[in-house]
């Protein structure tokens, strides 16, 4: 049977390191913080959702409802509020999104609170080429989309992208957003913001990845889209379609981290009983696990010694989980969430497995390298326990020791 399609378009990219210009560095978050420029009711033809302030998970099936209302108007935006949120400064790294950062005192930050903006538009991808989104203000977007000074399409092309009901989202910042860490990051809580509204209104929903794009392809990330339900493709279709735009939605914040993951349980885990984590331990060999390295990394962060912690954490009851990605994601988010209430690793994208994790589990990071705080802000924006510690590059046993005490805690 003939469903209709919703894309993701995803560009190329650059370097890991610069997580705070995906947003466009101070203009760009500055523009999220605020809200969007401008009044939004003086567009003409353009349906307004304003959501107001969404103090919790509850609120999200707002999003969900307005998304699916809005899709039923040529051009629409939705836009909602999030409280600031506080998060403990139980780490020494740098946070992530530092411009929307701020230190409270010696024992607390706090992470501003945004104004999101979601545009849908029926301007078909032909007005997107050459216009970069997610690291800028998006207003080259929005004017690609139709919205500010941009042109809309004529009316009977309209009709046909309405009917044909695919739509289509440009994603483009560096660092590489089929890579799977910044997928996690970046990619994933602004789909899914739109996703679950896109298939309330009987939506099929698509991913596309150019060729030009997937140097730093994973395919655990390909993986988990379709999974979801989502068909990833290697270029746009030429069938009519529609736009979205998502850069003014800010995937930091805590309640997008918190909807990034109860979408995937909802997609992935649904009917299965997760992992007792109460208090902190559940039975099984998977009750604990450490995310082993032992095949060698991919990034160059090898640490002296790792083989000895390994072995005292293996002593303790821990099961070793060498080169996880190489697992296919859905079964080992399945694995994780059924079964995991303790997961430990070195700073680097094998912990952002903790998405999969379920309630009451607890996040052990090893960063000896001082990689940004990034699983820091995941386990805190998640509710989750967290324990962090900054080994030296050559783990004595001693060492290892201390760090296996810690991780046992």
């Amino acid at each position: 049977m003939w469903m209709p399609r919703v894309v993701l378009l995803v560009l190329p990219v650059a370097s890991i390191r610069e997580i705070d210009k995906i947003w466009g560095g101070t203009d760009g978050i500055k523009r999220l913080l605020r809200g969007s420029s401008g009044s939004l009711g003086h567009l003409t033809g353009t349906s307004t959702h304003d959501l107001g302030i969404f103090k919790g998970t509850a609120d999200l099936q707002h999003l969900r409802t307005a998304v699916a209302s809005a899709l039923s108007s040529p051009y629409s935006i939705v836009t909602f509020s999030t409280p600031a949120w506080e998060i403990p400064l139980d780490m020494s790294e740098d946070p992530p999104y530092l411009h929307a950062f701020q230190q409270l005192n010696a024992s607390f930050a706090q992470y501003a609170a945004t104004r999101n903006s979601i545009y849908l538009s029926s301007n078909s991808g032909k007005f997107m080429h050459g216009v970069e989104t997610l690291e800028t203000d998006g207003s080259a977007e929005h004017a690609a989309l139709g919205f500010e000074s941009g042109s809309r399409v004529p009316a009977s092309e309209v009709e046909d992208n309405l009917a044909a009901k695919h739509l289509v989202i440009q994603a483009s910042y560096p660092g590489g957003p089929a890579y799977f860490g910044h997928a996690i990051d970046n990619v994933f809580p602004r789909v899914l913001s739109i996703l679950p509204g896109a298939k309330l209104a009987g939506h099929r929903v698509s991913v596309v990845v150019p060729q030009v794009s997937r140097e730093f392809f994973s395919h655990n990330t390909q993986v988990l889209f379709e999974r979801m339900g989502v068909q990833v493709l290697e270029e746009i279709p030429q069938t009519p379609h529609r736009m979205a735009g998502v850069t003014n939605v800010a995937s930091w914040d805590r309640l997008m981290r918190q909807n990034t993951r109860n979408i995937i349980r909802e997609e992935l885990f649904r009917g299965l009983t997760p992992a007792a984590c109460a208090d902190g331990t559940a039975g099984g060999d998977w009750s604990n696990v450490f995310l082993s390295r032992r095949s060698g990394t991919r990034n160059g962060r090898a640490v002296e010694g790792e083989e000895v912690l390994e072995e005292k954490l293996q002593e303790s009851g821990f099961h070793i989980l060498d080169d996880p990605g190489k697992w296919p994601v859905d079964e080992l988010a399945r694995k994780l969430y059924t079964s995991t209430c303790r997961l430990v690793g070195f700073a680097g994208t094998a912990l952002l497995n903790l998405v999969f994790l379920p309630n009451g589990a607890k996040l052990v990071e090893y960063n000896p390298t001082g990689l940004y705080a990034d699983y820091w802000e995941w386990a805190h924006a998640l509710n989750m326990s967290y324990v962090h510690a900054v080994p030296s590059l050559s783990i004595s046993a001693d060492e290892a020791d201390r760090l296996v005490q810690l991780a046992t805690a």
